[in-house]
């Protein structure tokens, strides 16, 4: 294994980690991503070989003045935490950021990368938007028109809620497979299948890009593969 010999003891990892300079498709140990890293730290422990992510395993011990979180400092802990995230609601794992005092608990993601509190020129709609943790009721995506099941951004004067995905969505595009107009973001009621340029049936069901003036759907295909 391509590694350095200096040794690391990180509060991410109850082993000794070593800096490595190979590229691998793995699972990173502390934000449970899987994708391809390069560099970052290995766990030469037998049976163990954990991957992290460079920014990972160099997580801060603590987190003073999180957006989330302004009234205590989060510490990192790797000890069993139960429930979801209180940002983004997805189940937590082992490591993640706790305030001991409140309970306050969020995963490595979003205690090392907190969202924007707000936005103040989304492309995605006229008016600022503001990061609102999970809700207790029901609300769905104006973009996307599918069910929030986490935070979202939100549009107080409109009551309007976007994924924070869909947060960059724009509302219109310029595409090279129709340069001619650009494509504004329409939303169909009902299911169609259309013929597409790209050769590939289109079937589109909620929000598209559509060709204004003359609105060419056969576009749309090309469109949403290069934008999802």
């Amino acid at each position: 294994m391509d590694t350095k010999r200096t040794t690391h003891n990180l509060p991410i990892h109850k082993h000794p980690l070593f800096p490595s300079t190979m590229f691998r498709l793995v699972e990173c140990g502390g934000c449970h991503v899987e994708e391809t890293i390069y560099g970052g730290y290995v766990c030469n422990e037998p049976y163990c070989n954990a991957w992290f992510h460079k920014e990972c395993a160099e997580a801060p011990p603590e987190i003073n003045h999180h957006p989330s979180h302004l009234e205590h400092p989060l510490l990192l802990t790797n000890d069993s935490q139960s429930g979801p995230c209180d940002i983004c609601g997805k189940e937590l794992w082992s490591l993640g950021y706790t305030c001991p005092t409140c309970k306050f608990k969020v995963d490595l993601i979003c205690g090392m990368k907190p969202w924007a509190p707000a936005i103040e020129h989304p492309v995605c709609h006229d008016h600022s938007l503001v990061f609102l943790k999970k809700q207790d009721v029901k609300i769905s995506c104006e973009a996307c028109k599918q069910y929030i099941g986490g935070p979202s951004y939100s549009c107080l004067e409109c009551h309007m809620y976007f994924h924070l995905d869909c947060v960059h969505l724009s509302k219109e595009i310029n595409h090279p497979c129709h340069s001619g107009h650009p494509l504004n973001c329409v939303h169909l009621s009902k299911e169609i299948n259309l013929p597409c340029h790209s050769g590939h049936p289109l079937k589109v069901l909620e929000d598209l890009y559509a060709g204004h003036p003359l609105k060419f759907l056969e576009d749309l295909y090309a469109a949403i593969v290069n934008i999802l």
